[in-house]
């Protein structure tokens, strides 16, 4: 077991930032009760991985940041997997899909940012039965969608 206990927010009802639209409300909705890949009992939203101010929406183009809970996180490309996979669950292909590593929060943001942009590589690596349970396990929202 991992010797590191992340900080939960027990509250994770975030107070959304007054510009954010409408489509940037529901991107948030959409991937804010994800679990985690590492602690599957807490949300993204709970751990402080994604936020409100982390979802933009420009044009046809989704952008979602995260940060990982420490900057060695080894599912870090795992947990934009699990973004990506909820929001083309969610809003279909018609939109570009940016997730990226807050700069300065992980030792490889860079890298992992351009792998999880790639979309061959995530469309390959989604078809991975082992994995894409593992997705479909995290993204399984439970939860009604509200602001």
């Amino acid at each position: 077991m991992n010797p590191y206990q992340p900080k939960v927010y027990i509250d994770d009802d975030l107070p959304l930032p007054s510009s954010m639209t409408g489509m940037e409300m529901d991107v948030w909705a959409s991937i804010k009760n994800i679990k985690d890949p590492e602690y599957p009992l807490w949300t993204l939203s709970q751990l402080r991985v994604c936020y409100p101010t982390g979802v933009s929406v420009k044009g046809n183009t989704l952008i979602v940041e995260f940060t990982p809970t420490v900057e060695h996180c080894s599912l870090a490309t795992l947990i934009g997997l699990c973004i990506r996979s909820k929001l083309v669950n969610d809003f279909g292909n018609s939109w570009k899909i940016i997730i990226h590593i807050k700069d300065g929060t992980h030792n490889d943001s860079q890298a992992i940012s351009k792998q999880l942009n790639d979309k061959e590589r995530c469309s390959a690596a989604m078809e991975n039965p082992q994995l894409l349970e593992l997705l479909q396990t995290a993204t399984c929202d439970t939860t009604e969608w509200a602001y």
